[in-house]
Formats: C-alpha cells, sequence, structure tokens
C-alpha cells in the first residue's frame, strides 16, 4: 500500500526538508486520507499512470486543507514538485534504471 501523497514526501525528503515539519504533513495527509477515500482511489490511479496533472490537482485539494504548506506547487507540464519561491524542485517520477542482462 502506497502512502496518500508520497509522492510530495518522497520529494520533501530528497530536499532535506525539515524531518518534523515531513512528519507533521505525512500525519495531516493521512488524516485527509481518511476522510476522503476518493482522494485516496484518486491518487493511486494518477501514481500507477504517472499522471502529473491528476497529481497537481490532488495537492489543490489538499492545500484547501493544509493552509500552511502552500509553498509547495505541482507543475502538472514538468512532472516536478516546486518548493519555496526558488528553483527547487523535485520530480514526482523520478526514472527507473533498469540493468540489462
Amino acid at each position: 500500500m502506497t502512502h496518500f501523497m508520497g509522492v510530495v514526501i518522497a520529494c520533501l525528503e530528497a530536499a532535506d526538508h525539515n524531518p518534523d515539519g515531513i512528519r507533521e504533513l505525512a500525519d495531516r495527509l493521512q488524516q485527509i486520507a481518511v476522510e476522503r477515500p476518493d482522494l485516496v482511489e484518486r491518487y493511486d490511479k494518477a501514481l500507477a499512470a504517472r499522471d502529473a496533472g491528476e497529481m497537481e490537482r490532488l495537492w489543490f485539494q489538499c492545500k484547501l486543507v493544509l493552509k500552511s504548506w502552500g509553498n509547495l506547487r505541482i507543475n502538472a507540464i514538468t512532472g516536478r514538485l516546486h518548493i519555496g519561491h526558488g528553483s527547487r524542485s523535485f520530480p514526482l517520477f523520478p526514472r527507473v534504471f533498469q540493468i540489462w542482462p
């Protein structure tokens, strides 16, 4: 089972964001997941399809509840999570490297 909006959490971890802040956000996202199972279903489908546009729409829904996390933005065109107002961004769906025999 995947964690709801786990791609956002993974990006924040890659950015060396404050671990306490990451845990707080993860907990709040899990609360949203309990209250809104429809969003979890949409997330699972978007993750499987690597659909950054749907991730952007889901994050917008989450931000309506998480007003204090307004400094994170998903760009559906680039498939990246932007942190703050600077140029720090991380891919939502990092490439998976396959080792060929």
